[in-house]
């Protein structure tokens, strides 16, 4: 009904999702949902952990989770589809980037703009799990694009494109542009933040916290620990993650706050890789009778590895994650974004929505299925088409960004999450 109302020179995104189920069909898949939605229609089919077929309905393959479902059983095959016309006026460009054909470099704009236009409003980014080029490319979207709202996922299988079976280690990439389209992006780390607010005041290898406030990140976290509630202390014992947050974006925000929801809602939440030793030399002389003598003592540290870039002067501060916290994140993150759309001039009409959630999440952290699209096809005011897949990773930016123009530069730039939730909200911008 959808491709039947829509005219000749109207775009057309079309979406399929498949659970692990279909893993060895995603060939045949693909090319039979590439010939049923016409030559029109740009293609994508994919393999989740898992498929979301609407709001509250979440189809989980427990094969693919890190552990059972809690029943013990595995779900049945599942298809999920997601098709729209895009708004008049719109366009939609592709590629795909495999272990066998190398993407621009990074720092090569025309030649990006050549794949994607001047200024696409948005990107679709969906990548194996291996793809080699996923951070290079979602590099190069920020640094050329970045008025460009950037959401996505890493599959848990094969993926097609236009009907054709990409390799593994494959990058896909959408990009679409047009003057009344509107794409928005609200991605939740389902975080608690605990403690004070910290600063970097060494760091080494681009990824490791060597020192905090001048200490050592294990006499820190200490006392983060001294301070929490019996809850926190469990939450930390089991699992310490940690919250980075750039200079620039405190002095954006008119310094640390003490509102522990906006915290949350700024932090860039990383799992610890584990420590590393941080080894730092002292050197002291003395001029005796027998001559200068020099010693060198070497003190090591135990620093914290995490994946994430890291700079002195940066802040952290050290978070948890359970149910509860990753309720109460997402449901921030939606007011957050429903606030910044009233206060936006052209925020338009919200007709659909692409929901990621990770494969840790859903009934195996919440207990029960469609937590997650409930929350988020109520937000977004219960008349939203909503689909999408459980991923092994999830690509977007930090908190809610409406129109990425209009966010700031350290929160509109383009992560992969873990445990978190990404929502791609689509909808028709008022005229100017």
């Amino acid at each position: 009904a959808v491709l039947g109302e829509a005219d000749d020179d109207d775009a057309v995104l079309a979406l399929c999702f498949a659970s692990r189920g279909h893993a060895q069909y995603i060939g045949p898949i693909g090319e039979a949902f590439d010939e049923e939605v016409g030559d029109r229609a740009t293609s994508v089919a994919l393999i989740g952990g898992g498929v979301v077929g609407g709001a509250g309905d979440e189809r989980e393959d427990g094969a693919t989770n890190e552990q059972r479902q809690t029943d013990d059983s595995e779900a049945q095959p599942s298809l999920s589809v997601l098709v729209g016309v895009l708004p008049k006026g719109s366009s939609v460009a592709t590629a795909a980037f495999a272990p066998d054909k190398t993407p621009p470099p990074k720092k090569k704009a025309e030649r990006w703009q050549e794949l994607f236009g001047e200024s696409p409003r948005a990107c679709l980014v969906f990548a194996d799990p291996s793809a080699r080029w996923l951070g290079r490319s979602c590099g190069a979207l920020d640094a050329h694009f970045p008025d460009c709202v950037v959401g996505g996922g890493l599959t848990c299988g094969g993926m097609t494109l236009g009907g054709a079976l990409l390799p593994a280690g494959a990058t896909c990439i959408i990009s679409m542009s047009g003057p009344l389209l509107r794409v928005d992006c609200v991605a939740s780390q389902g975080c608690a933040p605990v403690g004070d607010v910290y600063e970097v005041t060494r760091a080494a290898r681009s990824q490791v916290v060597a020192e905090i406030d001048g200490r050592p990140p294990s006499v820190t976290l200490d006392a983060v620990m001294r301070g929490a509630t019996d809850r926190e202390r469990e939450l930390l014992k089991r699992g310490a993650l940690v919250g980075l947050r750039p200079a620039a974006a405190s002095r954006l925000s008119g310094g640390s706050s003490s509102n522990d929801g906006e915290e949350a809602a700024d932090w860039l939440v990383r799992q610890i890789i584990g420590q590393v030793p941080s080894v730092r030399e002292q050197m002291s002389w003395s001029n005796r009778m027998s001559g200068i003598q020099y010693t060198a003592r070497r003190v090591s540290d135990a620093g914290l590895a995490v994946d994430a870039e890291v700079r002195a002067g940066d802040e952290v501060r050290f978070h948890v994650r359970d149910s509860t916290a990753a309720k109460n994140d997402l449901d921030l993150q939606l007011r957050r974004y429903a606030l910044e759309r009233s206060y936006n001039e052209q925020a338009g009409s919200i007709d659909a929505a692409l929901v990621i959630p990770c494969v840790g999440r859903g009934r195996l952290l919440f207990g029960e299925s469609g937590s997650d699209t409930r929350t988020i096809g109520a937000a977004l005011g219960g008349q939203a088409a909503v689909g999408g897949f459980f991923a092994n990773g999830e690509l977007g930016p930090v908190g809610a960004v409406v129109g990425s123009a209009s966010a700031p530069v350290y929160r509109r730039r383009t992560h992969q999450h873990d445990y978190a939730v990404v929502a791609v909200v689509f909808g028709e911008a008022d005229p100017e």
